[in-house]
């Protein structure tokens, strides 16, 4: 009896005697075609890449993960951004002496919703307050920089495998702030991680959570701020998907 072949595996074309019984044994092993052994397609790598970025684009949510940045997405418009990183203060005594402390860890809480953006800085472990103030045109945030990347990677045709991942290039345009070329990761039919050049540096960017990820709640009393907005040409906000590339900068 000819063995049964996986549902999975892929169907090679066997010249000579082998016959389908020879085609089988092979079937349960092979992966090189473009044609599974039940007869369904495979994919191509453009075709898996761009059905990955788009589900993920579309997702309700998910989490961010760069260096020292910790973002949560839910759509449509609503972003936590911490950074973590190093900062001092200052103080003036009532003597008039003025001093400085030293280098201490501090996290920045950045919270996009809508139109509105609240933020909190202060020592890491150390409740702090938030302002809020009118959101200006171009004060972006990683989660916008990564649904700009997604979305222009699915529809790019500029993919093709590369080792366990597949390696694209996306023009200039929208959120992509330049022609960008990296390096993608697929799991479960979405992108888990994007590992692009920053200064020259491939930066690996982390997306897990999708469409799981917790919520972003408004904050309460937070204090009203007044900001003066700069126009910069040819950005908006992130609700019509605004971004710059990411930050690998400390916080201040």
């Amino acid at each position: 009896m000819a063995p049964t072949p996986r549902p999975d595996a892929v169907a090679i074309q066997v010249p000579g005697r082998l016959g389908r019984a020879g085609a089988g044994l092979l079937c349960a092993g092979a992966v090189i075609a473009a044609t599974s052994c039940s007869g369904a397609p495979v994919a191509s790598p453009t075709l898996r890449l761009q059905r990955a970025a788009a589900a993920t684009a579309n997702a309700k949510s998910f989490e961010v993960r760069l260096l020292r940045e910790e973002v949560i997405y839910q759509a449509p418009d609503r972003v936590e951004q911490i950074e973590h990183g190093f900062g001092s203060s200052a103080s003036v005594s009532s003597n008039g002496t003025y001093s400085t402390s030293g280098l201490e860890l501090e996290t920045i809480t950045k919270l996009y919703i809508g139109g509105r953006y609240y933020e909190a800085a202060g020592p890491t472990g150390k409740p702090a307050p938030f302002s809020v103030s009118a959101r200006c045109a171009g004060n972006s945030n990683l989660a916008d920089y990564v649904l700009g990347v997604l979305r222009a990677v699915s529809q790019s045709s500029d993919i093709h495998a590369s080792g366990h991942g597949f390696a694209f290039t996306v023009p200039r345009g929208g959120a992509v702030p330049a022609t960008t070329s990296g390096v993608a990761t697929v799991a479960h039919g979405f992108v888990t991680t994007i590992t692009v050049p920053v200064s020259g540096i491939p930066i690996e960017i982390d997306i897990s959570s999708v469409n799981t990820a917790p919520p972003v709640p408004t904050p309460k009393g937070a204090t009203d701020s007044t900001v003066s907005c700069t126009p910069v040409s040819g950005t908006s906000t992130a609700s019509s998907g605004s971004a710059s590339a990411p930050n690998t900068s400390s916080a201040p």
